[in-house]
């Protein structure tokens, strides 16, 4: 199954319905956020914001994954969610161009300590969806 599929699969999943046209955000959108950034978005992720972008109904219990309008760099990295008390962040190293780039983890310390999830953002946010909505692992 492809990475679009697999993220359409979770509007099936956790919302019980097919996707809409107005789940995602536009391609337009997503150029003019990159353009604000000035960094290229890895495919994975730009996938994720297409298809689901828009979403209410995804957002996590646990976690504030970014809209495409928060996205932001520190650290040298693209960072795209936060823990909800804002001690934690998860980010793409912006050197990483790859298709499907690893996640790291920021915990809020001086100085701030990255450690990797180990895991490519496609995977790293398919498993967090059903981790924390209790749908079992993606």
């Amino acid at each position: 199954m492809t990475r679009k599929a697999r993220y359409l699969d979770l509007v099936q999943r956790h919302l019980k319905r097919e996707r809409e046209l107005t789940d995602g955000i536009s391609l337009v959108v997503l150029g003019k956020t990159e353009k604000r950034l000035g960094v290229r978005l890895p495919v994975s992720l730009r996938e994720y914001y297409l298809c689901v972008g828009k979403l209410e109904l995804l957002k996590l219990p646990h976690h504030k994954h970014y809209d495409h309008a928060e996205l932001r760099v520190e650290d040298g990295h693209l960072l795209f969610m936060e823990e909800k008390q804002r001690s934690v962040h998860w980010g793409i190293r912006v050197q990483d161009v790859a298709v499907d780039p690893e996640v790291w983890q920021r915990v809020r310390s001086k100085p701030p300590e990255w450690r990797s999830e180990r895991l490519t953002f496609f995977n790293f946010i398919l498993h967090l969806h059903d981790r924390q909505t209790g749908h079992g692992q993606a």
